[in-house]
């Protein structure tokens, strides 16, 4: 038996009923330790899921968070390099456009608002490692972190029984990219910004997880990029298994420091972590294990058709 781990705030409540219900269905007797990042306590998040069986609602409020020094001095400037003239010309018309009643909630017209999004957007995604430190503390079982954003569509028991302490779903090896990001901005540290994503990852719980934990919470501290937690676990594993991207299903071994060390392993993003559904698709392929809405496809247009294109999928699974 294994459990699952997600995190979310009272504005993603659908998401989350969805990314439940979708565990619920597949994996039958598995505890969902579900983070509630919401300010109050009392939301309708936390209310949603108080009589769910099998869900464990965690109040984690901003308060509580912890998150590097370094996202707190975050500029314009670092969140978008390069804002040219062409972007300045976009930013002034859409700040017109605004001012006559048209508006779009996609726009940036408002630089301030847009570093204090991005700085909370990146205290957030910082909290990760620290939901699954304390999501592994409270069970027995081996650990699924998933977003909620995500959905499972078939049981996932068989990826533990590789050779593995912690999983990540990775890039395939010709589409793994590291260097600069913006690729332009060359004066930027050189790290694998494309390699993994860290909406689905999993997590043997023995003794050499929390090391491993710690030295990504660590790492966060130094790797200073707009993909936080997700870069800075790349690069952690790069930096200590530079070969570690170039094949998935390998276990590789990390020397932490001289006592700890952990095994760590890539499966394929593309069917653990399907991040690529398009607006077109009617349909998920059988091989996906998990489909992964992130991206722009949150839009309120798109929820019909995200609600359309999962139950379409696991009817079809259903009906074998």
């Amino acid at each position: 038996m294994i459990d699952f781990a997600c995190m979310a705030d009272d504005g993603y409540l659908r998401w989350t009923e969805l990314c439940v219900r979708a565990i619920r269905r597949s994996q039958p007797g598995s505890t969902i330790h579900l983070f509630d990042l919401s300010e109050a306590k009392e939301n309708r998040l936390s209310a949603a899921f108080a009589a769910y069986p099998n869900v464990r609602v965690v109040h984690y409020p901003p308060v509580a968070w912890k998150w590097p020094a370094w996202v707190d001095a975050a500029d314009f400037d670092f969140i978008w390099p390069n804002f040219g003239v062409r972007d300045t010309l976009k930013y002034y018309s859409r700040r017109l456009r605004q001012a006559l009643g048209r508006h779009n909630d996609t726009w940036m017209t408002d630089k301030a608002a847009h570093v204090r999004r991005v700085r909370h957007f990146l205290r957030l995604v910082s909290q990760k490692p620290h939901v699954m430190e304390a999501a592994l503390g409270a069970t027995d079982r081996d650990l699924v972190f998933i977003d909620a954003d995500a959905v499972l569509l078939k049981p996932l028991d068989a990826v533990f029984v590789r050779d593995f302490d912690f999983a990540v779903t990775a890039e395939a090896p010709q589409d793994v990219v590291i260097g600069p990001e913006p690729p332009e901005c060359v004066d930027r540290p050189h790290y694998p910004y494309k390699a993994i994503n860290v909406g689905v990852m999993f997590a043997r719980n023995n003794p050499r997880i929390r090391p491993f934990l710690q030295a990504w919470i660590r790492d966060m501290e130094t790797v200073r990029h707009l993909s936080i937690e997700q870069t800075a676990l790349a690069h952690l594993i790069h930096r200590l298994a530079p070969g570690f991207f170039d094949a998935h299903g390998r276990p590789v071994q990390l020397q932490l420091n001289e006592k700890d060390q952990v095994t760590v392993m890539g499966l394929p993003m593309d069917v653990y972590n399907f991040t690529h559904v398009r607006s077109e698709d009617t349909r998920i392929a059988p091989e996906k294990y998990v489909a992964h809405f992130c991206g722009g496809k949150k839009q309120e247009q798109h929820w019909p058709w995200v609600q359309k294109i999962i139950a379409d999928t696991l009817e079809r699974a259903d009906a074998g």
